[in-house]
């Protein structure tokens, strides 16, 4: 059996978002492209969760629980 969930990251999609748009309103392109890069594109990462140590997946993006719920706690942030 494999216990695993892939998440994404809103908390730093919503960030560099707003970023992009301050700096869109403000008309700098260059922070624009330093935030987004020249192709347009900014990867925010991802991560797979499980409930413990597990030897069956291994992923550079391997995250346990207990800290993925320590990292929501320590930005306000609630999981369902």
């Amino acid at each position: 059996m494999l216990d695993v969930t892939a998440v994404q990251n809103p908390y730093r999609m919503g960030y560099l978002g707003v970023n992009v748009l301050k700096a869109m309103v403000d008309g700098d392109q260059a922070e624009v492209t330093s935030v987004v890069g020249a192709n347009g594109f900014k990867d925010t990462g991802l991560g797979l969760v499980v409930p413990h140590d597990s030897k069956s997946v291994t992923s550079e993006f391997l995250v346990q629980f207990s800290d993925f719920k320590k990292d929501l706690d320590a930005k306000g942030l609630t999981t369902s």
